[in-house]
């Protein structure tokens, strides 16, 4: 099992640490609207981030035996919030565009293959996605 610990720093932001020793620390802090200064993303930008975070290293990884590999790849992360059923925000839908660039021309049924199928190997937009419309592009 792994662990993430949160420990309060002051007003409104929160350290997060995690359960290996010599790993890295993180700030996160309360949205604007609701008293965040704006040093640190919020906890739904950290939703976003980890989502698109996922699905890249996971199409990185389908990718990996392809001879003329991704040069670059880009990854947009937007979603809306809304009012939820109790009249409090919540998650609406959450979209991801990924733009590779490949180092020479890739046919579209190979393209297609790898696309069907990385996304299943994202732990994280698979969770979500029982709560919380996740919708991916692959954009050329």
């Amino acid at each position: 099992m792994s662990e993430v610990s949160l420990k309060w720093i002051g007003e409104k932001e929160l350290e997060i640490s995690f359960d290996k020793p010599d790993s890295y620390k993180l700030s996160v802090e309360a949205s604007p609207e609701l008293g965040g200064k704006g040093k640190a993303p919020d906890p739904n930008r950290m939703l976003a981030a980890a989502i698109g975070s996922c699905l890249t290293l996971s199409l990185l990884l389908n990718l990996q035996g392809f001879k003329p590999g991704s040069k670059e790849l880009n990854t947009k992360v937007k979603y809306t919030i809304d009012t939820g059923e109790q009249g409090l925000p919540r998650f609406k839908s959450i979209d991801v565009e990924i733009k590779p660039v490949f180092g020479a021309t890739v046919k579209k049924e190979f393209l297609k293959r790898i696309t069907d199928n990385f996304q299943k190997f994202c732990t994280v937009t698979e969770s979500v996605r029982k709560g919380i419309p996740v919708n991916v592009a692959i954009k050329e």
